[in-house]
């Protein structure tokens, strides 16, 4: 999966004149999937402003050189500790990039260029660990991008049609970001396997992980059996390294 499946992105129009772009320094950088503080070495970040593109659109393969993720996309380029980041997609008021590796734990400065104008250097905080699952809206609740073994979307049917809930003693594939610094900058990163430091708990209930690790750019996967909870919109905790993700996202379980 690509992680455009998971994330919403606002609909801006296309800008055709070119003005001062800025970062929102009270939210300007954050974790992608959680939308909360924290970033880590190689995983996916948002940064929020204005003027920060005069397009809206994604990488497509042709961007992608050689294996090679784009430093630049349509003349828009990101910045973090004095590195390159890699930009996944470009709107007027949100750009999504890979955070470049190797990033020290601690404050770190990211900026965004368009057409060789920079926004300046704004503060954010590099950390080692901040996991956290894509998700999704639906009304008031936020599932996590889940899906069953044959890649149906977990959530509630009478909601989200199409999807399914995750019944007790199945399994289910979790996607998520930030469990641990990666490497990037390439779209085929070598592997990492976090099974035996990752836990994961559904209602509180710990579940039997299977399986958890980097399966592609920034992108972690987490297998697991759903333990014997009660039906309902249940939390979903990832634990790594003592660090959890944020509270509010819900797994849709129904025996």
């Amino acid at each position: 999966p690509t992680n455009d499946q998971f994330v919403n992105y606002p609909d801006t129009p296309a800008q055709t004149t070119q003005t001062q772009p800025a970062l929102i320094t009270r939210e300007g950088v954050e974790n992608s999937a959680t939308f909360d503080r924290g970033i880590v070495s190689g995983s996916w970040v948002a940064l929020f402003g204005d003027n920060l593109s005069g397009t809206t659109r994604t990488w497509t393969a042709a961007d992608i050189v050689n294996g090679n993720l784009p430093a630049s996309l349509d003349n828009v380029s990101v910045t973090i500790n004095g590195q390159s980041a890699f930009v996944y997609y470009v709107s007027p008021t949100l750009i999504s990039a890979q955070a470049p590796a190797n990033l020290p734990p601690g404050w770190v400065t990211a900026s965004v260029t368009y057409k060789g104008v920079s926004t300046g250097n704004i503060l954010t905080h590099a950390v080692l660990n901040a996991p956290g699952a894509f998700t999704y809206p639906v009304g008031g609740n936020i599932f996590a991008a889940a899906t069953a073994l044959d890649g149906t979307l977990i959530g509630d049917p009478s909601v989200v049609p199409g999807t399914r809930f995750a019944a007790p003693g199945s399994t289910v594939v979790l996607y998520a970001s930030g469990l641990a610094a990666s490497s990037a900058g390439v779209a085929a990163p070598s592997r990492i396997n976090l099974t035996s430091a990752t836990q994961i708990s559904i209602g509180g209930a710990p579940a039997s992980l299977l399986f958890a690790g980097l399966i592609s750019p920034g992108l972690f996967q987490i297998n697991f059996i759903v333990p014997a909870v009660s039906d309902g919109y249940q939390p979903i905790a990832i634990n790594l390294n003592e660090t959890q993700s944020p509270g509010g996202v819900t797994l849709a379980v129904h025996h």
